[in-house]
């Protein structure tokens, strides 16, 4: 057996050590794969249940069923029952075998047989229409090429003996007996009673809690097609619900509260209530999941629906193949995952063999080969390989078992939910949108830097000493102290305040206004940006600096991630000229490094980009978003980018698809809710 522990790293907009939304840091999250059998050559497990913590597989080949097999949780055989192309059915506590017109019922525990009996004279289970099944202690046996049925409970006493013409789908359930004839579903109680039959009836039917669901056929005293539910135990019609006679109609299943129809030509599942009132309609395919189809331009198409429900939580799938208008095949899945407070949608652009909910209200899915998990929110947050040609899962308590191909694995517990792809930042304006990305990365400080939010010029140098200082980049106004700004200050609990510029910038009355508050204030400020920027740099100890055009705020902002993480202050340059103050606060320093030399600059920060696994965006055309981004970036260890009038445009795009999450801090609504979904795509 072979077993590895897989670590699942998860990109978190958490702060370290607090309940802030951003860090690059990974969570511990671990899923257990075990693979726990391996199969020879042309060797599958069809079938595959655990009970009492046994593992019970059914392994076939190409032409038969080969044998019954018990496997513990670490993938040791127990005990095996082989078939030699006999046909069988498995129960909740034992399991049956037939040959010819012999049956022996065997305990699932260890495989010993309990019992036997031999089926009517003239019974054959051999050719078209043979199958059996067990349920509700009963074995229920179809043969002589559909034309007969038979029901024995465990111990070979007969139940029932029913001929027909082309008897299928029999179902035992509340004490029942249910099949088709054709048409034709009948049902009768095992206990006796009158028969009930129904003529016209489109397959399949269901039954759930008593209540069996079917739709009739229009036909010419009805013209409408009708779904009828019947109470079994009170043997009468609960409810019949005229069905558009302009729509295609099945009945897709049941959920705990009512029946389940699918409207094909509309292309909607429809949930009706106990007395058959819609509750709920739902898309099956959404609208990008049409924009993905209507990509390949299929001329052949076959699809399957699907439908799981888990206490109040639902899983709708959708599984599509076929050939595109150039000829090639293609396969693409719909995920829909109801839930009370949300739910999620995932358009798969592979197969999508099987699909399960979690325990959490995320999923699981089979396909493309591998094991993708899904948060509740439809985050992925893990994927596996699975062994070759792997098509089934079974899904039990807290493990997923992955069977159908080369193997048998399982996969117990369940990797930790993360946050969303994508968390956007946006307030009214640059002052708030500055606070609530503070609030985001920061969970306290004792220092502030606080620059002008009017105008960017003091704030170009902000972000290396705002940095050193471990506290954010917050803006003010010119006359008085900017409202979200103080009560982010407060929140913070800083004690210090920084203020980049002058008095004409920034009034002393706002210095007053700190002081109440019992916040301690030191102004940097010199006569113009060139000074300020100086005099910032006296305070950041270092043999490098940082040189950037001061006329724009660009360079500036994708620069001084790198600037604050090796702590070279931010100097500015008027355009091609160098100005006296930045010329003396370069002296004594050795290494000078041009903002306008991204390639250099992404030549030193080669391997540090290369473990990034978070990107902040901010629109290049507000400085108060893009500087003070640029500190949060720097504090969490992430990559800054700027998003042009272009938006993401396919470059762009082809460097963040290294990320894992990205955080959007944009108060100009400049990066909207489609390049949101863009970003989410990016990820998944």
């Amino acid at each position: 057996m072979k077993q590895v522990k897989i670590g699942v790293g998860i990109a978190l907009l958490a702060a370290a050590g607090g309940t802030g939304l951003f860090t690059h840091e990974a969570l511990a999250a671990e899923t257990e794969y075990r693979e726990l059998v391996k199969l020879p050559s042309g060797v599958k497990a069809g079938e595959l249940s655990v009970v009492d913590k046994q593992i019970i597989a059914v392994l076939e080949n190409q032409l038969e069923a080969q044998a019954i097999v018990s496997y513990d949780a670490a993938g040791k055989e127990l005990w095996r029952k082989e078939l030699k192309g006999a046909h069988y059915a498995i129960g909740n506590r034992a399991f049956v075998v037939i040959s010819g017109n012999e049956v022996s019922v065997h305990d699932l525990t260890d495989g010993k047989e309990t019992g036997a009996f031999t089926l009517a004279d003239g019974f054959r289970m051999s050719g078209s229409g043979a199958s059996v099944a067990l349920e509700s202690g009963h074995v229920i046996i179809t043969g002589n090429l559909g034309a007969r049925l038979l029901v024995h409970k465990l111990d070979g006493t007969p139940v029932a003996d029913v001929t027909g013409g082309d008897l299928r789908q029999a179902v035992i359930s509340n004490g029942h007996l249910m099949y088709f004839d054709g048409s034709t579903l009948h049902g009768r109680a095992l206990s006796g009673g009158k028969e009930w039959q129904s003529t016209n009836v489109l397959e399949p039917y269901a039954v759930q809690d008593g209540i069996i669901y079917y739709i009739k056929a229009p036909n010419e005293e009805q013209m409408m097609p009708t779904l009828i539910a019947r109470s079994l135990d009170n043997e009468r019609v609960v409810y019949e619900k005229a069905l558009p006679e302009t729509q295609e109609v099945r009945l897709a299943g049941t959920d705990a509260d009512g029946a389940i129809v699918e409207f094909v030509d509309s292309g909607e599942w429809v949930f009706l209530n106990a007395r058959g009132s819609e509750r709920l309609r739902q898309p099956i395919r959404s609208a990008s999941f049409r924009a993905l189809e209507n990509r390949y331009r299929p001329v052949v198409t076959e699809s399957a629906l699907s439908h799981q429900q888990q206490s109040d939580h639902r899983l709708l799938l959708l599984q599509e193949q076929g050939t595109s208008a150039l000829g090639n095949p293609y396969h693409l899945g719909a995920l829909q995952v109801t839930a009370p407070n949300g739910g999620f949608n995932k358009v798969l652009e592979h197969s999508v063999e099987a699909a399960a909910l979690s325990p959490s209200g995320g999923a699981v899915v089979l396909g493309g080969g591998s094991l993708k998990f899904y948060d509740a929110k439809g985050n992925q947050v893990a994927q596996e390989g699975v062994p070759s040609g792997s098509e089934l899962l079974a899904s039990v308590d807290d493990t997923v078992y992955v069977y159908g191909g080369s193997g048998i694995a399982s996969y117990s517990g369940e990797p930790e939910p993360k946050a969303a792809a994508v968390t956007k930042i946006s307030g009214e304006n640059g002052f708030e949108t500055a606070a609530l990305l503070s609030e985001a990365v920061w969970d306290s400080a004792e220092t502030v830097v606080l620059a002008t939010g009017e105008g960017f010029a003091d704030a170009l140098s902000g972000a290396p000493l705002a940095y050193l200082e471990g506290g954010p980049l917050l803006f003010t106004e010119k006359g008085r102290l900017n409202e979200f700004a103080k009560a982010e200050i407060e929140r913070l609990g800083a004690t210090n305040a920084i203020v980049l510029g002058s008095a004409p910038v920034i009034s002393d009355a706002q210095l007053n206004a700190l002081s109440i508050m019992g916040v301690e204030t030191e102004r940097i400020g010199g006569a113009n940006r060139y000074e300020t920027a100086a005099l910032v740099s006296e305070r950041i100890d270092s043999e490098g600096a940082v040189v950037a055009d001061g006329t724009t705020f660009k360079d500036v902002s994708l620069a001084s991630v790198f600037a604050a993480q090796n702590q070279y202050p931010i100097l500015l340059s008027q355009g091609s000229r160098m100005p006296r103050e930045t010329t003396e606060a370069m002296a004594g320093r050795s290494d000078i490094v041009l903002a306008a030399d991204r390639l250099s600059i992404e030549a030193r920060t080669k391997e540090e980009d290369a473990e990034r696994r978070v990107a902040v965006l901010a629109p290049a055309s507000n400085f108060t978003d893009a500087l003070s981004a640029a500190n949060a970036a720097a504090r969490r260890n992430a990559s800054l980018y700027l998003v042009g009038k272009d938006g993401l445009t396919n470059e762009l795009k082809q460097q963040l698809e290294q990320y894992q999450s990205f955080l959007v801090v944009d108060s100009e609504q400049l990066i909207d809710a489609e390049m949101v979904r863009s970003l989410e795509a990016l990820v998944d």
